[in-house]
């Protein structure tokens, strides 16, 4: 009996410790950010590969438990913070709020 309460308890010990929710299978949220001289402005557009999305959604972040900050629409303007592959980190302008979107829906522009 005193081995058998041994073993689970060993056996509990060792399942939390691998539960982590931060472990290696979750998505590493990293973005280059820009200094300030090389931020760059851009517009929002929602027609990508001519399919129109109509509102473009501001996540709080790249990883799969974000939620969404803002809606944004064609013309909206933005500054650009920062980016990777696949995300830009952005600020809108008519709101001030930051988080990240697809590279597609943003058009940088040449300030």
């Amino acid at each position: 009996m005193h081995k058998l309460i041994l073993f689970i308890s060993f056996f509990c010990v060792l399942s939390c410790n691998n539960s982590n929710p931060d472990s290696s299978d979750r998505k590493e949220e990293t973005i280059n950010l820009f200094d300030s001289s090389s931020v760059k402005k851009g517009i929002i557009t929602s027609v990508v590969d001519s399919y129109d999305v109509k509102v473009v959604n501001l996540w709080s972040t790249k990883k799969d438990d974000r939620y969404i900050i803002d809606k944004m629409k064609t013309g909206d303007s933005v500054i650009v913070l920062g980016e990777d592959d696949y995300y830009i980190y952005l600020q809108l302008c008519r709101t001030g709020n930051k988080g990240f979107c697809m590279k597609e829906y943003v058009i940088k522009s040449d300030n």
